[in-house]
């Protein structure tokens, strides 16, 4: 059957995710798979994601933090999804700049604990994205995570319409050249990610990645609609 190995005697699944977690996802797709894919992206071009040592934030830029959760602990031969939480900053000339990235598997109360313990060290000033899903289970969550966060900015968001058409604007930006990374230990497995979309393994930071970019939007369009009435004065 698909996806499992086609000779367990000789390396068994959880050898051949060991394997795919040390190679990486393109090495693997390639050698291992009969797949390869191209160094620059598909529908991201990561070549053109630009990688700082360093970033002035100012007065009036914008930092937002969203989440894409799980809640599943790794175990032996299991591959489960990751919780991740990007951190995208915004300054006023629409540029755009990831500057970290949390990515953790755990209980839905360790997730919790990431969660808030992020938010710590983040501070008041950078916002939170969280994904709502449809249902009374999905509001219970954002309604038990905004006990946990209150005090500070959140936003809660539905998904519509399928992940690569969301993640489309994002990639526009990254093409244009409009984004950028701060130089860190994370950034091999996003761009590896990045670069599979959507044919990876796995999307959790790209759908992480394409909240915020969503959120800071949102942020940007609500603070444009206030000053409407004054300007009109």
């Amino acid at each position: 059957m698909v996806g499992e190995p086609l000779w367990p005697e000789w390396e068994d699944q959880t050898a051949l995710l060991r394997k795919r977690e040390l190679v990486g996802e393109r090495i693997w797709a390639s050698l291992f798979q009969q797949s390869p894919r191209p160094i620059s992206g598909g529908v991201f071009k990561v070549s053109a994601l630009s990688i700082l040592d360093d970033l002035s934030i100012g007065r009036q830029d914008q930092i937002v933090r969203a989440w894409d959760l799980a809640a599943t602990v790794a175990a032996p031969g299991a591959d489960p999804d990751w919780t991740v939480g990007v951190k995208l900053h915004k300054d006023g000339d629409r540029r755009f700049t990831i500057l970290d990235v949390v990515r953790l598997r755990g209980t839905p109360r360790q997730v919790e604990e990431a969660i808030a313990a992020t938010a710590r060290i983040d501070g008041v000033g950078v916002a939170i994205g969280l994904p709502e899903d449809p249902g009374q289970a999905g509001k219970s969550q954002v309604a038990y995570l905004a006990g946990r966060l209150a005090g500070y900015r959140l936003l809660t968001s539905r998904e519509t319409g399928s992940k690569l058409v969301r993640a489309l604007p994002v990639a526009s930006q990254m093409e244009a050249g409009n984004i950028a990374m701060i130089r860190a230990n994370w950034n091999h497995a996003l761009v590896e990610e990045l670069r599979d979309f959507p044919g990876g393994r796995k999307d959790d930071q790209v759908d992480a990645f394409v909240r915020a970019f969503t959120t800071q939007m949102r942020i940007g369009t609500a603070a444009r609609q206030s000053m409407i009435p004054f300007l009109a004065r």
